[in-house]
């Protein structure tokens, strides 16, 4: 069996072209995690209000609800142009018994990020890793450790 979520929105100046990493994750045990804001002026405090309420609606495959964490979003942070940066704690690789989460120098949020995280996988290891350059480039850890095209091969 198998269903769809469709989240509505993501992050503003997504770099992943809509990839649900950057704004929600499953764990075991039924849980999801999902970014909120709790900033009123972050531009994506509605976008990710709206994800959340999809999810906290949402049901898995056999009609079982899921236990929706609520991951708070790292505070605001500009380029310096203006433009926001698109950070996420969403955006972790799940490895086997390991969680490797991205950090971004906020010390606060990135403690409670990484203590949300952990709580969701409590059969895994949880590690921060400092990851602004990671993003700054597009996307995070969990962008980055997916598939590569085989070397000597064109790609588009």
């Amino acid at each position: 069996m198998s269903k769809v979520i469709w989240l509505n929105e993501t992050l503003e100046n997504d770099s992943t072209n809509g990839h649900v990493d950057v704004v929600a994750a499953f764990a075991p045990n039924g849980v999801a995690l999902c970014q909120i804001s709790n900033d009123l002026d972050d531009p994506d405090y509605d976008n990710l209000q709206a994800n959340l309420e999809i999810m906290k609606a949402a049901t898995d495959a056999i009609g079982a609800p899921y236990k929706v964490m609520e991951l708070i979003a790292p505070p605001i942070s500009r380029f310096p142009d203006g433009c926001c940066r698109m950070l996420s704690y969403t955006n972790s690789y799940v490895a086997n018994g390991g969680v490797i989460a991205p950090q971004y120098g906020f010390e606060d949020a990135d403690a409670k990020a990484l203590k949300t995280i952990a709580s969701a996988f409590p059969d895994h290891k949880t590690v921060g890793v400092m990851t602004n350059c990671i993003a700054d480039g597009g996307g995070n850890i969990h962008c980055i450790t997916q598939q590569q095209p085989k070397s000597g091969e064109a790609h588009a």
